[in-house]
């Protein structure tokens, strides 16, 4: 499968972030949490960093669908390999 360099870029940087977030938050909730309320707080903000990031990939994901009959062929054979 080939990647535009900016698609790849997009993609690294979504997952890029979702670390960051996650790890900060793996931090806050080991060093600074004192109540439940800070922990559900901490847990509700990484939750809607992984939505923005599924959401990214998803929107990346169609348009290469859309765009590159290359993509598109290895997607569809990986599926049918995975049997879904």
């Amino acid at each position: 499968m080939h990647f535009e360099n900016n698609e790849r870029e997009i993609i690294l940087s979504v997952i890029n972030d979702v670390a960051e977030s996650v790890s900060a938050t793996r931090t806050q909730l080991s060093a600074a949490m004192h109540t439940d309320i800070d922990v559900e707080e901490a847990t509700d903000i990484v939750q809607q960093h992984v939505n923005d990031a599924n959401a990214a990939l998803a929107e990346l994901h169609k348009t290469a669908m859309d765009a590159n009959s290359n993509f598109r062929s290895a997607f569809e054979i990986g599926e049918k390999m995975r049997g879904a």
